[in-house]
């Protein structure tokens, strides 16, 4: 059950950040939702990689950014992350093992 961000306009502390799974290339920082997902539209499409949609990079930010802070997100029966436990970790992928 994948978490969902409870308000994308809400900036986290330390920005919107996301590193390109096949590239490592880190993207975004102290920008909003929609400028980072821009950010990595240009960036996939430039470099040929896959998923180089605003539908596709909007997804994958709005996971990064739930692995990497559950607190901002919801699962699919509407409870925030506070209240779910994840299981599995990825140390390249910013998702937090509990």
């Amino acid at each position: 059950m994948p978490l969902r961000l409870i308000n994308p306009k809400t900036v986290p502390k330390d920005g919107y950040t996301y590193i390109e799974p096949s590239t490592g290339r880190k993207l975004g920082g102290m920008f909003s939702f929609t400028y980072v997902v821009q950010e990595i539209v240009g960036y996939r499409k430039g470099n040929g990689l896959p998923r180089d949609n605003k539908a596709d990079a909007s997804e994958d930010l709005d996971r990064f950014t739930c692995n990497r802070d559950p607190r901002l997100c919801y699962d699919s029966e509407m409870r925030v992350a506070e209240q779910v436990r994840q299981v599995r970790g990825c140390g390249s992928c910013g998702i937090v093992t509990v």
